[in-house]
């Protein structure tokens, strides 16, 4: 993953030469560091081993950086490469995946001697696989295939040794590394693909090489960073030897089904799991310790994930009902309306009792007589 500093208007890009046991991937870089010497508008670093002391082999690292403001560019920025060796006698899968971590370009170095022809093409799977599991594609990675110790007796021919290995069509460069020959030449080539790249991904173009902006004054020396890959292989968990393989093929078997859980709580928004630090088993459960990286730099943060010991589709717990759910008939409980009464009768009061009709002509006949006589008294008076 390069690194695209605006503190320094920086790119930092990392490029890893791989190859089989054998094929020269230390022998070129050593010797690049020896003819970048003196290089205008470059600034190269000490040249660093590391690795596990009793290992057979070791990766060779320097850091080459613009001097001043000259120097290639990108979009403005200038470009600062990391160089690193990772031959096939590293045998250590941890050691392996820590050197190809973020990687940004790479340089196939292929042995064209005759009985190298099946080590080449592990490489190539093995290659590969380190990078798919970081998500990446090889076909759309910078790859430069160079081609060494065609000074051997019995050497086969360019051609014939990347038949197997080069269905991409990546550049292909011929090479007596301990010579010195092709050397420099596989590194300009590596070098301008990878700035190529680059640009296509600061332009908003699709590309494989994956950029990290960090607004960070820090500017760690190679010491430090040589450092870093020590104390991260020094704390990285012993590997199982029932399930440790090869360098041919992955570490780990690959499982059967890939089941996706989101983990990252609300307080690690914008952080990406970089390393896993140890996973464990107990009562159950399984832990994992995972190392985070915040987006734009920052300090490491750990996160210890728990993964319950239940399907993912499980159905949730039962919750208490809402309500009581009554079973027995009769029902115990008393519902709403168990109070009120399963008929109401309203009773109209009867009408009262009505008098005889002849009550009513005689107070007629009355009424009529008084109201005469009043009127004759106020007509006549």
């Amino acid at each position: 993953m390069a690194v695209l500093n605006f503190a320094h208007r920086q790119i930092t890009a990392k490029i890893v030469y791989f190859g089989p046991k054998g094929a020269g991937c230390n022998t070129n870089v050593r010797r690049l560091w020896e003819t970048l010497e003196g290089t205008p508008g470059l600034s190269r670093g000490r040249l660093h081993r590391f690795g596990a002391a009793e290992a057979p082999e070791h990766t060779w690292f320097f850091d080459l950086k613009p001097d001043g403001e000259v120097g290639d560019e990108v979009s403005g920025f200038s470009v600062r490469y990391r160089i690193y060796s990772m031959p096939g006698g590293v045998d250590d899968p941890t050691h392996r995946q820590e050197v190809m971590r973020h990687v940004d370009a790479i340089v196939l170095v292929a042995d064209s001697r005759p009985d190298a022809n099946a080590p080449n093409e592990d490489a190539m799977l093995e290659l590969e696989e380190l990078v798919g599991a970081q998500g990446l594609d090889l076909a759309k990675l910078p790859v430069v295939l160079q081609v060494n110790h065609l000074d051997h007796a019995n050497a086969r021919g360019a051609d014939d040794v990347t038949f197997a290995l080069n269905p991409f069509g990546f550049p292909v460069i011929q090479a007596v590394a301990r010579e010195g020959e092709g050397v420099r030449e596989t590194f300009d080539t590596i070098a301008e693909l990878a700035r190529a790249r680059l640009a296509d991904n600061i332009a908003g173009r699709d590309g494989a090489v994956q950029l990290m902006a960090l607004h960070d004054d820090a500017d760690p020396s190679d010491d430090e960073l040589v450092r870093s890959h020590a104390s991260r292989l020094v704390d990285a968990p012993t590997p199982d030897p029932q399930t440790q393989t090869s360098n041919k093929g992955p570490s780990t078997p690959a499982p059967a089904d890939a089941v996706e859980v989101p983990f990252q709580p609300r307080e690690f928004a914008g952080s990406y799991p970089v390393r896993v630090v140890n996973a464990a088993i107990d009562d159950g459960q399984v832990f994992v310790d995972v190392e985070l990286e915040r987006m734009g730099g920052g300090e490491v943060r750990q996160l210890r994930v728990k993964l319950a010991n239940r399907p993912t589709d499980a159905p949730a717990a039962p919750r208490a009902p809402a309500f009581s759910v009554v079973t027995e008939d009769p029902p115990s409980v008393m519902g709403v309306t168990d109070h009120l009464p399963d008929k109401v009768d309203f009773h109209t009061p009867p009408p009262p009792a009505d008098l005889p009709p002849v009550v009513y002509g005689l107070v007629g006949v009355v009424g009529g007589a008084v109201a005469g006589v009043l009127l004759g008294f106020l007509l006549f008076v």
